[in-house]
């Protein structure tokens, strides 16, 4: 799971605020429970309620018998009034509770057992007590629990919580303080576990593969690659890869004597050069001197490219949005109209890198190397292998790339059962393992991508019902982005924003997203995702979609 290091530097002294910058992604993932999805849009059943506050319960009490443990395991007395205080703030929040219980159920003592998710949540503040260490809607009758949950005392009881372990963990050496992260970690994936794991007898639109129908659906995936799947964009590491093969070459390079050269002196030599010193060399320059030329001019040119390409863009940009009016809905066949600007543009630095040379003499083998080096996104190598091992689910993969050289891609996937992602990217043309310098274009704009999108989902046959998601950041997606079912953005540059908006695009969270969708569903008892709703999806993390389409990130 992906941790948010920017820790304000105030906060970086306190553990417990450095635990929360570190995991607090995590709790965003308890969002995209089934419980919690229903009980957001307000359809969550009384039952279903009643069964997770008697689950609750048995929480609030291990948490007191928790304390109460744990106080005999300090001799600060500040700590161990802090602890009873903790103690009889659960107890507080315990009977609180239990009232509402019995004023809804008088018998739900007798209705409600332990079960095995709550079992493991008990067992864990157990075991951590003792020093047992491994390395919504106001009209619901549920809402005066909701408000409790959402008090100011229940705030309150959390800042103390964050406090004492402030306190005692000051001084903890490294790898003790280790071991507190490692608990706090495990202490939010159960509660996220027990949350997936509350018994719920109705239809929730998330996991989408839940209500997946293995005979009569497919899920096709698409994404794209640079920045979205990968860390680093593969147009950086093919040039960087340019640079250092030029300095191979040259340093590799034999320095011939030209025909009839005199042993002693060169024939046409000046008296006074030095032997084997070109004519326009200075005196006493190094002899690697004309290497690190050639390695400059490589880095050079691609530094030209890099900055005629961000101005040219951001200058189509401006243009763009000038010369179209705003418009207040989706205005596809407009936006189409718009976005030609751009795929000339593309075109045209595409057509300036291959003419340049600089893509000549890259190594096939080297390049397939790299690939498989390449650092994807946190969660993005977890959600795709569990889409293909998950054999209830009709689904395939589909990379759509502007990506020079394919073969980069499919290295980057060619380990850990995910040689079967389908990538439809740039190639190539190679000569006795080299590359010739020369592009061969497939995928360069928005166009090209949606034209590829729709061949391959016309390839299928007809026997199955598609549902498409789609998920991209960049505006060479966007026409894909709005054709899928579901269009998900990850992270997305301030450009596609604008542009978006200007051509009456929404941009919705996709947790809001899926609670107006499950307030639906609920009435309907049917819900659809539509391609060109106007309306794209954005996430932060590769774990939000994973539990959107998957369920659970966790195997244990």
């Amino acid at each position: 799971m992906e941790s948010d290091m920017n820790i304000p530097r105030e906060d970086a002294m306190h553990i417990s605020r450095v635990c929360w910058y570190k995991f607090k992604k995590m709790a965003k993932l308890a969002l995209y429970t089934p419980f919690v999805v229903c009980l957001a849009s307000g359809t969550l059943e009384n039952d279903t309620f009643l069964s997770f506050l008697g689950q609750d319960n048995y929480y609030y009490k291990a948490f007191a018998k928790a304390c109460e443990a744990a106080e005999k395991y300090t001799d600060d007395d500040d700590a161990k009034y802090a602890i009873r205080d903790l103690q009889r703030n659960a107890t507080k929040e315990f009977q609180i509770q239990d009232s509402f219980l019995q004023e809804w159920d008088a018998d739900i003592g007798t209705k409600c057992t332990l079960n095995p998710v709550t079992l493991k949540f008990t067992e864990f503040l157990k075991a951590t007590a003792s020093g047992k260490i491994e390395g919504g809607n106001p009209t619901h009758q549920y809402r005066i629990i909701i408000r409790n949950y959402a008090s100011e005392s229940l705030e309150e009881l959390a800042k103390k919580n964050e406090k004492l372990l402030d306190k005692l963990s000051i001084t903890l050496t490294t790898h003790e303080l280790s071991i507190v992260e490692k608990l706090y970690q495990k202490a939010m994936e159960i509660e996220v576990g027990f949350l997936l794991g509350q018994p719920l007898d109705q239809k929730c639109v998330i996991p989408i593969s839940r209500e997946h129908n293995l005979d009569e659906e497919r899920l096709v995936i698409f994404f794209k690659f640079d920045s979205t799947c990968s860390v680093v964009d593969s147009s950086a590491i093919l040039a960087e890869m340019t640079i250092v093969s030029a300095q191979k070459s040259d340093d590799n390079q034999p320095k011939n004597k030209p025909e009839n050269e005199s042993e002693n002196q060169p024939e046409n030599q000046p008296e006074n050069q030095p032997e084997n010193q070109p004519e326009n060399q200075p005196e006493n320059q190094p002899e690697n001197q004309v290497v690190r030329l050639l390695s400059e001019v490589v880095k050079s040119t691609w530094d030209d490219i890099c900055k005629d390409y961000t101005d040219e863009y951001e200058q189509c940009i401006s243009t763009l949005l000038l010369t179209h009016e705003k418009a207040e809905k989706l205005d596809y066949e407009r936006l189409c109209i718009a976005l030609e600007q751009l795929s000339d543009f593309e075109k045209r630095a595409n057509t300036r890198v291959s003419e340049s040379g600089v893509l000549r003499g890259l190594r096939l083998d080297e390049i397939k190397r790299v690939g498989e080096l390449m650092v994807l996104q946190d969660g993005c190598k977890n959600f795709f292998q569990s889409i293909i091992k998950n054999e209830q689910l009709n689904a395939d993969i589909h990379a759509l790339s502007c990506c020079w050289c394919s073969d980069l891609i499919r290295s980057a996937f060619s380990s850990d059962g995910l040689d079967v992602v389908n990538v439809h990217a740039n190639d190539f043309i190679f000569e006795e393992n080299l590359s010739t310098g020369v592009i061969v274009k497939k995928v360069e704009d928005p166009f090209d991508k949606v034209q590829t999108f729709s061949e391959v989902l016309n390839n299928y046959n007809n026997d199955k019902k598609n549902l498409t998601v789609h998920i991209g950041g960049t505006m060479n997606d966007l026409l894909c982005l709005l054709q899928a079912d579901i269009g998900i953005l990850i992270n997305p540059g301030p450009n596609l924003a604008r542009v978006g908006n200007h051509f009456g695009i929404s941009f919705i969270p996709l947790y809001h997203g899926i609670i107006e969708k499950q307030k639906t569903y609920a009435k309907k008892d049917s819900t659809s995702w539509n391609k060109l709703s106007g309306v794209l999806y954005t996430v932060s993390s590769w774990a939000e979609i994973h539990m959107f389409i998957q369920g659970s990130i966790y195997t244990d």
